[in-house]
């Protein structure tokens, strides 16, 4: 009989461990885990993102905010510089290492997407709200094939300041809409004023991605690489056009010389002491950094102004677009928790009133409106921000927005600003590397 109850003990004991294993089995397969799992099972999710320390500092009380709203999750912040994110990400990507959620660069999810199209997930599918966002900005920013891997953190855009006390004395406007032939006569009307002033601060990078191409989108009416059809959308007769113009611009005193700028290249015009002391009426940036910018002039009052136009353009050259997408790792294995971090962040008045502005004006309307009604982000952004989306230009990304192709058009620009080339020998230059360019992406 003894015998007997050892066996029946020992066939319970089996039975036991078959059905808890089944059951841990149960929970941990899969994608994520489910809300009520996550309760007695505590998850940790790693963000990654660039920027200062003010955006740094709002986005960690956000993190924790979220964490006490939602004690069985733990986020990990991983945070620092610009300056080798993308190239960490996306050596993390490859090595499947990446983390849960990735704050990415508009102009590089097209690279991650051609080489893997499966890095991200699609928003569309997940349990978030997307019905803040105007559909149509969604389409354009972080949508590809029907697919929204990413999703805006603001609208920002180019923008121009303009210091109005400079300008009125001067008596030119940059607050009415112009031309660039406009642009070039406002030029002479500054220097015929004092030679030693500027119509508009600027450095070789923004005058590539923010005058050149927007002269030659409006010019073409289309990109300078056809992505699909893997062809130029310029000719060389387009790009010398566009430099003819550049150099136009900087024989009129609207462009400083580059010789002088090169020490304030990217995001440095800030320290510019030209700029500092009131030596430019007005500056080349983009909506997130005008606050910034105004405020290394202290003794100026800035107001954001309107963008060059073409007379018979094909394109207005300009529009909003996302400053920052934000992804989810496919790999994840917490894709519910990311989402509902993401929901939180980009849907909460308590995460909106945190952030404010910190990676601009927030996409979603009833954030947007909040910022707005509390002050939480100052007048001259907000101006910038709503004269950009007044512009209704087709967002230009993928091929024509990589590295190779900025560099192309950076050197050309600056062989013609020193004098090295004339823009029809600059042209050619850069129409046959541009031409190798799409040549190697077939």
């Amino acid at each position: 009989m003894t015998a007997v109850k050892k066996g029946i003990a020992l066939m319970l004991v089996v039975v036991i461990l078959f059905v808890l294993t089944a059951c841990a089995n149960e929970r941990t397969a899969g994608t994520g885990s489910t809300a009520s799992f996550a309760v007695s099972n505590p998850v940790t999710l790693r963000f990654s993102w660039w920027g200062g320390d003010t955006r740094n500092q709002a986005t960690l009380k956000v993190i924790k905010q979220f964490e006490e709203k939602n004690p069985q999750v733990k986020i990990e912040a991983e945070y620092g510089s610009s300056d080798g994110y993308n190239v960490k990400l996306a050596t993390e990507l490859n090595a499947g290492t990446a983390p849960d959620i990735v704050q990415i660069d508009p102009s590089y999810l097209p690279t991650y997407y051609r080489t893997n199209k499966n890095s991200f997930v699609d928003f569309q599918k997940q349990n978030i709200d997307l019905s803040g966002y105007e559909q149509d900005y969604l389409q354009s920013n972080g949508n590809y094939d029907g697919r929204q891997l990413g999703l805006p953190t603001g609208i920002g855009g180019v923008s121009i300041i303009e210091n109005t006390n400079l300008a009125s004395k001067i008596g030119i406007d940059l607050t009415q809409q112009y031309t660039w032939d406009d642009l070039a006569a406002m030029g002479k009307k500054v220097q015929g004023y004092d030679e030693n002033l500027y119509l508009l601060a600027a450095n070789l990078s923004y005058i590539a991605d923010d005058l050149l191409r927007p002269y030659l989108l409006q010019l073409t009416g289309k990109p300078l690489l056809l992505d699909r059809t893997k062809q130029l959308g310029v000719t060389q007769a387009d790009l010398e056009k566009g430099l003819t113009m550049v150099k136009r611009l900087y024989d009129t005193h609207v462009l400083p010389p580059e010789s002088h700028m090169l020490s304030y290249e990217g995001d440095n015009i800030p320290k510019d002491p030209n700029w500092i002391s009131g030596k430019y009426v007005s500056a080349l940036c983009v909506t997130s950094t005008a606050k910034d910018l105004a405020a290394a002039n202290k003794g100026a009052v800035f107001v954001a102004s309107k963008l060059p136009q073409m007379n018979g353009s094909l394109d207005e050259g300009y529009c909003a677009s996302a400053p920052q997408l934000l992804c989810i790792n496919t790999k994840s294995r917490n894709i519910p928790e990311a989402v509902k971090f993401l929901n939180y962040f980009l849907n909460s008045a308590q995460a909106t009133e945190i952030l404010g502005a910190e990676r601009s004006i927030p996409a979603v309307r009833s954030m947007r409106q909040l910022v707005e009604e509390k002050k939480l982000a100052d007048s001259l952004t907000m101006n910038a921000v709503n004269i950009c989306m007044s512009y209704k230009g087709s967002l230009v990304i993928g091929y024509s927005s990589t590295e190779e192709v900025k560099s192309i058009l950076s050197d050309a620009i600056s062989y013609v600003a020193y004098g090295i080339s004339t823009p029809a020998v600059a042209a050619e230059n850069a129409y046959l590397l541009l031409k190798n360019c799409i040549a190697t992406q077939k």
